[in-house]
C-alpha cells in the first residue's frame, strides 16, 4: 500500500499520534481531545451551536465528559495540525457505529483538509438522536484518510454529450418515457395547463408506480395534478 509522509504537530501532551487498526486499515480513527493548548499555553475549547444556531464556548478537561445535546451542533479539538503535502488532502468521515447505534455523525460530511490549512483539525459533529451524548477525552469521534486532489480546469467552448438521463436529477434514473406495458395511460398531455403551468414532459416513476409530470422545471406526481386542476 503507497504510503505519505505527512507533517504533524501534537498539540495533547496525553493522546497518541493516530494509528491505523489493520494492514487493511483505510483510515484512522480521530479522538476527542480536552488538552491540546496552542502558542500561549491556552487550551482549545468545544464551539457549540444550539438547534437556534446560538452559540457558545464549552471548556471540557481530560477528566470532564462533554454532552453533546439532541439537535446541536459541535466543534471538538483533535489536538492534530497537520501539514499536507501538494497535490493531497485529508478526508474526515463519520464512524460508522456512533452513526447507527446514537445517530452521531459529522455534520460536513465528508469534510476535507486542503494542503495549505495549518490550523488544529476540528470535528464538527451533530446529535440527530433524542437522547444526549457523552464525549469523553480520548474518545474516536471521526476517522480520517488521505486522498489524492486534483484540480479542476473549465473548457468554456465544448459542446456536452448527449446522454439518454439528460438533465434529470435526483431519483430521475427511476423515470422511463416507456408506456408500451403499462395497463393506463396518462391521466394528462404535453401541452395541457394545470394551474399556472402548462406540463412540458410525462414519465411514469417506476419505483413509485405513478405518472408524473414535468410542471416549471420539476417532476411532479399525476395526484398533485388532479388537486391543481380542482
Amino acid at each position: 500500500m503507497r504510503i505519505e509522509n505527512v507533517k504533524v504537530v501534537n498539540c495533547s501532551p496525553t493522546l497518541e499520534l493516530p494509528k491505523y487498526a489493520t494492514p487493511g486499515s483505510d483510515a484512522v480513527d480521530l479522538y476527542a481531545c480536552f488538552d491540546a493548548v496552542d502558542g500561549e499555553g491556552k487550551v482549545f475549547p468545544i464551539q457549540e451551536y444550539d438547534p437556534y444556531n446560538n452559540k457558545s464556548i464549552a471548556e471540557a478537561r481530560v477528566d470532564d465528559i462533554y454532552s453533546l445535546y439532541p439537535g446541536c451542533r459541535c466543534i471538538i479539538p483533535t489536538g492534530l495540525v497537520c501539514e499536507v503535502p501538494d497535490e493531497f488532502r485529508l478526508h474526515i468521515t463519520p464512524r460508522s457505529g456512533m452513526a447507527i447505534k446514537f445517530g452521531i455523525t459529522v455534520l460536513n460530511t465528508p469534510g476535507k483538509i486542503d494542503s495549505d490549512y495549518r490550523g488544529m483539525i476540528g470535528i464538527v459533529l451533530i446529535n440527530h438522536s433524542l437522547l444526549p451524548y457523552e464525549i469523553k477525552h480520548g474518545q474516536p469521534i471521526a476517522q480520517m484518510a488521505i486522498e489524492p486532489s486534483l484540480h479542476i480546469n473549465w473548457i468554456t467552448d465544448a459542446e456536452l454529450s448527449e446522454t439518454e438521463r439528460g438533465s434529470g436529477g435526483f431519483g430521475h434514473s427511476d423515470l422511463t418515457d416507456d408506456f408500451s406495458n403499462l395497463p393506463d395511460p396518462p391521466m394528462f398531455e404535453v401541452g395541457e395547463k394545470v394551474g399556472l403551468y402548462e406540463i412540458t414532459d410525462v414519465k411514469y416513476d417506476r419505483q413509485k408506480k405513478t405518472y408524473v409530470y414535468m410542471l416549471n422545471g420539476d417532476y411532479v406526481t399525476e395526484q398533485f395534478c388532479v388537486d391543481t386542476k380542482l
